[in-house]
């Protein structure tokens, strides 16, 4: 308590002797102005082959045959097999200013039992009836840089434009990941999320 009271003593102190010393020559008052904007951005897909439910989308690709695969690399992250262009649209109202240029990126994980290694490729789930085998599908950026699942800065961006609006465009396609491919379906689940800075 001693402790307490002799910090106070010494910060009044101060606060006196600053007092006696100091003189205001001119005072005034300064006005802090903010605004919390309560805006998310909103996305859109631009393909024929995709289906939206509101944040969520549905991309159909290409079909191909077994024989399509033959001669093709293992996990060829350039495939261009059954290769599927789709586009994000995005609108994030209130994120730009006059003197901020904006970028906005987009982060791929996956999800729902599809999986991912070090390739970064997107393996749909295994034992699925009716699923073909030893296939994976390869994301990339509209450069044709792959998007690897689950890895950061590997992504594009974009600047959003005066009004918040940018589109970033991807591809995905097939990838063998052994040679014994087996027909059937192929599906596999991603998240993402939209950042901007």
């Amino acid at each position: 308590m001693a402790f307490k009271k002799y910090t106070l003593a010494v910060a009044v102190m101060a606060i006196m002797s600053g007092s006696a010393m100091a003189e205001n020559l001119n005072a005034g008052h300064i006005q802090f102005n903010g605004l919390v904007n309560p805006n998310t951005c909103t996305v859109k897909m631009l393909a024929d082959s995709v289906t939206q439910n509101q944040e969520d989308f549905k991309v159909a690709l290409k079909t191909v045959d077994i024989t399509d695969f033959t001669g093709a690399s293992n996990n060829d992250v350039a495939s261009v097999l059954g290769e599927t262009n789709f586009t994000m649209d995005v609108t994030c109202p209130g994120t730009v200013t006059p003197d901020a240029q904006k970028n906005i990126s987009v982060q791929f994980n996956t999800f729902n039992g599809t999986t991912t290694d070090s390739s970064g490729l997107l393996f749909p789930q295994e034992n699925i009836e009716g699923a073909a085998d030893n296939v994976a599908l390869v994301l990339k950026n509209a450069d044709n840089s792959q998007v690897k699942m689950g890895q950061a800065n590997n992504d594009q961006k974009q600047p959003l434009d005066a009004n918040g609006h940018a589109s970033l465009t991807y591809k995905v396609a097939y990838t063998k990941t052994d040679t014994a491919v087996t027909d059937g379906t192929v599906t596999a689940y991603t998240t993402y999320t939209i950042s901007y800075e």
